[in-house]
């Protein structure tokens, strides 16, 4: 079964480091297991009122090319 993974999460250019990032390792894990993935940054989100909340979505491909692990 697939399942949608959507995180709200600060922008994707703003990450230095990858693998220091939380968000970014669950999304990442979530398409490796063949997962639909999907990021929000915070200005992608709106209220209308206070009944409705809509947002933008960005499709994410993950992939990480050089894997080190920092402690």
């Amino acid at each position: 079964m697939t399942i949608k993974f959507g995180m709200v999460m600060d922008p994707i250019e703003t990450i230095v480091n990858a693998h220091n990032e939380t968000s970014f390792a669950i999304l990442y894990e979530a398409q490796n297991r063949g997962h639909e993935t999907f990021y929000m940054a915070h200005n992608d989100l709106f209220i209308q009122g206070n009944k409705y909340i809509f947002f933008f979505i960005n499709i994410l491909h993950c992939r990480i090319v050089k894997f080190t692990w920092i402690f």
